[in-house]
């Protein structure tokens, strides 16, 4: 049997404090496919942790019948800094505390250096190997002076040679959805229907977000090479709301990832027949973003995992003070993939989101989890 649990330890935040991140471990190291999922990097959203929960009980039954063929690393819970985090006893996993900005922003951009290595190279001797040994050894190299530091460190060392790596968060209210780092990867449309995804948005931002600091180095040797190296598949999983924790669907969840596993001969076995797509990949620039025009109640008139058509009305705001109510409609309409848990209106925030076709030039913070 190959599963075993390493532990690394962060950097201290403050004198007589100490955290850890608890990494399971299945295969040989170095064997490909290598697949890394992990969950919570958002501390306060746990559905993909529980998930992730029952997908190692499943590979612990395929460890020991010898059916693991790749390399698997699994973090369930990613972030023990953002788990430790409360106030007045309400969960903030989001955002750190101490240092400020989200947990899942501003990762190392290794796309500028490896630029520059790729480039002594001609572009038919550059490998998918030759990216990752050197996307390794990058990695190793960032200097890490805080906790959170080392967090990130540790993360994107765990993922960068992963040929799919799969960051497992949630939304407010949602069903399943997804963003992709590459939607002309021969597996993106597969892993769409194995996961059942009611909405399935592809495309990077400048945030450096983990799923892009992952996905990005590609691009850039793919555009050096003059061919596509897939050498990476990433993913941020969107795992219906916050309160979507139970049996049922994690199992169920568990058993699509191990499916898409076998698909892509990292587990031995005969995986189910791909159930059918609920919709075509979307450009990220297809997002709209509905936004509150008044302060009010949120009133949701359609339901997440609806397809809506331009100029429907999705909600309402209402000011039982005065009596006024406002309609918010959507522009171009599509697949209506989230919305808030509040239903307090601030005017300008984001209430609701739609996956559409045609780009819309919006790719700003709300765009991402």
């Amino acid at each position: 049997m190959t599963h075993h649990i390493q532990y690394e330890r962060l950097l201290p935040s403050a004198p007589g404090t100490s955290r850890t991140v608890g990494i399971h471990r299945f295969g040989v190291p170095g064997a490909l496919p290598k697949i890394y999922l992990q969950g919570a990097l958002h501390a306060d959203e746990l559905p993909g942790a529980y998930i992730l929960h029952h997908l190692i009980e499943r590979l612990r039954k395929a460890d020991r019948a010898g059916a693991i063929k790749g390399e698997i690393v699994v973090v369930p819970l990613a972030n023990p800094i953002g788990l430790a985090q409360r106030i007045q006893a309400i969960h903030a996993g989001r955002s750190d505390l101490g240092l400020g900005g989200n947990f899942n922003r501003n990762y190392a951009d290794l796309s500028a250096p490896l630029h520059e290595h790729l480039g002594r190279f001609a572009p038919e001797a550059i490998s998918e190997e030759t990216v990752r040994a050197f996307l390794r050894l990058e990695v190793e190299a960032i200097t890490q002076k805080t906790e959170l530091d080392s967090l990130k460190k540790t993360l994107l060392a765990l993922a960068i040679d992963a040929d799919y790596v799969f960051d497992l968060h949630c939304d407010d209210e949602a069903p399943v959805y997804v963003y992709l780092s590459d939607e002309n990867h021969p597996q993106a449309v597969s892993l769409t229907r194995d996961l059942g995804a009611r909405a399935a948005i592809a495309g990077t931002s400048e945030m450096a977000t983990f799923k892009d600091a992952c996905a990005r180095p590609w691009q850039i040797a793919s555009r050096i090479a003059g061919r596509p190296l897939h050498g990476c598949l990433a993913a941020t999983i969107e795992y219906r709301g916050t309160r979507d924790v139970n049996e049922e669907t994690a199992q169920s969840d568990a058993k699509r990832l191990y499916a898409f596993m076998q698909r892509v001969k990292i587990l031995d076995g005969e995986p189910e027949p791909l159930p059918p797509a609920f919709s075509p990949i979307t450009p990220l620039a297809g997002v709209e973003h509905l936004q509150a025009d008044r302060p009010g109640i949120i009133v949701f008139r359609r339901q997440p995992g609806e397809q809506i058509a331009a100029g429907e009305t999705v909600a309402e705001i209402v000011d039982p003070v005065s009596g006024d109510r406002s309609l918010i409609k959507t522009f171009a309409g599509g697949v209506f993939f989230g919305h808030v848990a509040t239903r307090l209106a601030v005017p300008g925030s984001t209430i609701a989101s739609l996956a559409g076709i045609a780009p819309r030039m919006q790719t700003g913070e709300e765009a991402y989890p």
